[in-house]
């Protein structure tokens, strides 16, 4: 995920957004698309995008809650990202 490096998917769907500002692009996503997105795009400071990413991954939280573990594996890489980049 995010502390390899950002995938190709990613990045072009973070073009595209700041290209267009579309969801249509970042709608077609999984749910791991979606938290690598979250991770680039809080990175890039692209808080709207982040919001969008969220919003959709909460969706799919709530079709299939199995994925509750994943997105609570998730939520404590991110976090642990976030105090990183505070600390420097």
């Amino acid at each position: 995920m995010f502390e390899d490096g950002m995938s190709v998917v990613t990045f072009e769907k973070v073009l595209r957004w700041l290209y267009t500002g579309s969801r249509e692009y970042v709608e077609s996503s999984d749910s791991e698309e979606l938290m690598e997105l979250i991770c680039t795009a809080n990175l890039l400071g692209l808080v709207n995008l982040v919001r969008v990413c969220e919003s959709l991954l909460l969706n799919i939280l709530a079709k299939y809650p199995r994925f509750a573990e994943m997105c609570l594996d998730f939520a404590d890489r991110y976090i642990y990202m976030l105090y990183a980049m505070i600390s420097q």
